[in-house]
């Protein structure tokens, strides 16, 4: 059982330590006997002797199953697409661990210092990319819906050239504020993107599982969109809520069409933030109508 993997994949498909029962309860006993002062066997005592080994090595495995699921379960869903490779990657850096590093192997520490720093870059850049997502791009989407493009009179009614005069004045400026912030949202997206890009590109190809190998094709290639209409993220959102599937299905479950969405990530995220902001747009619009609309209607109604 000293020659077992680190990890293993469960029948529920979870990743977990694959330190075997045996062992735990060997050295749980072994360590009773030696509290009574009764002599070990030569086969416990040399286990024994090893406890505070297999200890360090199990819990930093906790550790690490702990941090590389947090760091993943914390994405946020709209940036989901984009950071797939990232998790991709993280996931492939786990493989040795089911795959040929034993219990008696030397170079665990190396595999797990490996993987921690690859989650602490990631936990950085996902933090990067939150920071800008929540205070540049949700933050001044809704400070554009703040914006007025008219306010009627209180008390003294305006002549209708006044009106005009007064609503092109408002309008103008409030268009002015609304490009303005619109262009803090689009460099916002942009800056997402090229921290995304730049990730991407430090990603080596000996780090990630060959069935995953498009997902680090040439930025050139994922910019084009052949798609048309709303995509459906939610396979690729179920990715960071288990991850651990990218590890026990051929090819992590990727569908033909799932992999095309993944492609499509770059231009999707520009396309959905610009209907975002022509949605704000339309809202600020209709809200100005309705006040006229309904300043009209009580006009007509008090005559």
């Amino acid at each position: 059982s000293l020659n077992n993997t680190l990890l293993k994949i469960d029948d529920t498909g979870q990743i977990g330590v694959n330190l075997d029962h045996t062992i735990k309860l060997l050295i749980r006993e072994s360590d009773c006997l030696v509290k009574m002062g009764i002599d070990l066997p030569i086969v416990c005592h040399s286990l024994y002797s090893k406890k505070n080994y297999f200890t360090l090595v199990n819990d930093s495995l906790q550790f690490l199953l702990e941090d590389y699921l947090r760091c993943v379960r914390q994405v946020k869903l709209e940036v989901r697409p984009l950071l797939l490779p990232q998790v991709v990657r993280l996931s492939s850096l786990l493989l040795p661990g089911l795959r040929s590093v034993t219990w008696t192997s030397e170079d665990w520490k190396e595999f797990v210092d490996r993987a921690n720093a690859a989650i602490n870059s990631f936990d950085v850049l996902v933090t990067r990319v939150h920071d800008i997502y929540t205070n540049r791009i949700i933050y001044v989407l809704s400070g554009m819906q703040e914006v007025t493009l008219i306010t009627l009179p209180e008390e003294t009614p305006w002549a209708v050239d006044e009106f005009i005069e007064y609503v092109e004045t408002k309008c103008r400026n409030a268009c002015v504020e609304l490009n303005r912030k619109s262009l803090m949202v689009e460099e916002a997206v942009e800056e997402v993107l090229d921290l995304v890009k730049k990730a991407a590109q430090q990603i080596k190809p000996a780090e990630i599982n060959p069935d995953f190998e498009f997902l680090i094709a040439e930025v050139s290639t994922l910019n084009e969109s052949t798609s048309s209409g709303q995509q459906d993220w939610s396979a690729v959102w179920e990715c960071f809520e288990s991850p651990h599937r990218l590890l026990s299905i051929p090819a992590g479950g990727l569908s033909k069409s799932m992999q095309e969405m993944v492609k499509n990530a770059v231009s999707e995220m520009r396309r959905y933030y610009s209907r975002k902001v022509i949605d704000v747009l339309i809202k600020v619009t209709r809200r100005a109508l309705d006040l006229i609309i309904k300043q009209i209607s009580q006009d007509f109604e008090a005559t």
